[in-house]
């Protein structure tokens, strides 16, 4: 069961948004070192905002961390930094930076609010860890890396060729703050899930997917509570996740105890 949650903060929240960051940060990273950096992956600073950007990867990869009413100056930088690539990109605002003057602003250079994300939290604890048979869900080693992108692209039903392979997982192996897991139901591979340990005690529970023929049998569920004991393990007090309101995952995070942290509101450039 869940420890008693820390009270909510503007500087936990900040946080909580960092270590958001620093996930995508390292997974773009990781495809950045692919032999050539054949995506053009790029990370870049505006004053204090991060702006990450990669050829042939989702909007959801091109993004503009940390924005604020403080930083509607360098607006314009942005928008035209992304438009000589040719990409399009997106903006989270949280609860703690949204302002009226903000919203106005990005509205009059024709970005939309295209939808929400929401952010969890929780205090983990050893006592989560509880599977039955036939479910295992084991630690992925550097040599099940193949086998871990091969069910990263089949669980979240996505081409094999996508700039997040087998080198860009094994280059990310190598990180001793990321962990990778296999679920197996009757000993056959049937999901995968991500976790990262991050600075000051915070942990944030990566992606995680299920093959379609073998979901509603509790595998999400039991790599839920994989994670939360090894970040436990870890000397982690607060686990973060982030997700679509609603969904089977945000449901499933909260049987495991998370909390809702905050909603961002998602702002969508205009085509370049």
């Amino acid at each position: 069961m869940m420890m008693d949650l820390p009270i909510l903060t503007v500087e936990l929240a900040n946080r909580m948004e960092r270590i958001d960051f620093e996930v995508l940060r390292d997974r773009m990273q990781a495809v950045q070192l692919r032999k050539g950096n054949p995506n053009n992956v790029e990370i870049k600073s505006f004053g204090k905002c991060m702006a990450l950007s990669a050829d042939d990867m989702p909007r959801e990869f091109n993004k503009v961390w940390f924005f604020s009413e403080d930083d509607i100056s360098r607006l314009d930088d942005m928008v035209a930094y992304y438009k000589e690539r040719n990409l399009p990109f997106s903006i989270d605002i949280t609860p703690v930076t949204l302002t009226g003057r903000l919203a106005k602003e990005l509205n009059k250079k024709g970005f939309y609010q295209h939808g929400f994300h929401s952010t969890l939290f929780g205090a983990p604890s050893i006592d989560n860890h509880n599977t039955m048979k036939p479910i295992r869900i084991l630690k992925a080693g550097k040599e099940e890396m193949s086998l871990f992108s091969s069910l990263f692209s089949q669980s979240l039903e996505i081409p094999f060729d996508i700039p997040e392979n087998n080198e860009s997982f094994s280059i990310l192996h190598n990180n001793p703050e990321w962990s990778f897991y296999i679920g197996y139901v009757n000993e056959i591979p049937a999901g995968f899930s991500m976790l990262y340990i991050g600075a000051n005690g915070i942990a944030c529970l990566g992606m995680a997917g299920t093959l379609p023929a073998f979901r509603g049998h509790g595998l999400q569920l039991a790599m839920l509570k994989r994670r939360l004991m090894d970040a436990k393990e870890r000397l982690s007090h607060i686990i973060v996740a982030q997700c679509e309101f609603g969904t089977p995952s945000f449901r499933n995070l909260q049987r495991v105890g998370l909390k809702v942290a905050y909603t961002k509101s998602v702002w969508y450039s205009p085509l370049p």
